[in-house]
């Protein structure tokens, strides 16, 4: 028997997508408030860098995002990572690991999810990875396509 793969839909990649814009833009917010208010230098620099990257990685990816189609472009990914690497070089570790944290499950919610089933297993390639056992099946359906 030969080996199928077949791509699942994700329905959810817009709330994702809008998920992700929503805590950048939350990072932007606070870095222009830090940049505005904090007393030391190291901060304000580090709001400063952060904040005028997020603003070029936004309209990167709204004008590939509208004029292109590029809808897989990765610079939501990079928003999350400068706004990590930001709050880092601040060395607030906490906001940090958890924009970390953020960018790695978004990075795992975009990625296509697919299903393979050969004459051993079937795979299903989601976050940990499944291995099905034909013994654990009674029987697989293939409905709408």
């Amino acid at each position: 028997m030969q080996k199928f793969e077949f791509v699942l839909k994700n329905d959810k990649v817009k709330q994702y997508d809008r998920f992700a814009l929503f805590i950048i833009i939350i990072n932007f917010a606070l870095f222009c408030f830090l940049l505005i208010n904090a007393g030391e230098k190291k901060i304000r620099v580090a709001s400063a860098i952060a904040t005028v990257l997020i603003i070029i990685v936004l309209l990167i990816d709204y004008f590939l995002e509208r004029i292109k189609n590029n809808i897989d472009a990765p610079y939501r990914f990079a928003g999350l990572y400068i706004a990590a690497f930001a709050w880092m070089q601040m060395d607030n570790w906490w906001a940090a690991v958890l924009c970390f944290v953020i960018a790695i499950l978004y990075q795992l919610s975009r990625k296509p999810l697919a299903v393979t089933v050969d004459t051993e297993k079937i795979v299903y390639t989601s976050f940990p990875k499944k291995n099905i056992t034909w013994g654990q099946l009674n029987n697989v359906i293939l409905k709408d396509g």
